[in-house]
């Protein structure tokens, strides 16, 4: 999916105002599992930068895209047999060390991004913060 991501452009207070923000037209992924839904930041599609303030921005439904959390990564480049590391954050922008749907929803992504390198069934690991 193509489209506007606020970033804040200069300090301020929540709730963010208008004057503080601008939209950057971006790559990002949006999913959806037993109803939580979390946007994937794939830093191969864009370099938008993950930090604390931009999740919360990401996440914030009035403004942003909306989530309950954003998942960023892959963080290396996925092989086979080698687990693919990646950072799960909180809609607060708090860094999250583990979450059954947002590692499904990042495994799909994985799955529908990488193909040739899933083809054969072969099962992967995904590393988080938890390990």
């Amino acid at each position: 999916m193509y489209g506007a991501v606020p970033v804040q452009t200069s300090p301020g207070t929540a709730p963010y105002p208008a004057t503080y923000l601008r939209r950057v037209m971006t790559d990002f992924f949006k999913y959806q599992a037993l109803g939580n839904d979390y946007v994937v930041i794939d830093p191969r599609y864009t370099s938008l930068p993950v930090t604390p303030e931009s999740v919360r921005l990401v996440c914030d439904r009035h403004f942003g895209i909306g989530a309950d959390g954003v998942l960023h990564g892959p963080l290396e480049e996925p092989r086979p047999g080698v687990p693919v590391p990646l950072a799960l954050f909180n809609s607060d922008g708090s860094v999250c060390e583990r979450s059954g749907n947002g590692l499904r929803m990042f495994a799909l992504h994985l799955a529908e991004r990488e193909p040739q390198a899933w083809a054969g069934g072969e099962p992967f690991t995904l590393r988080t913060a938890a390990g």
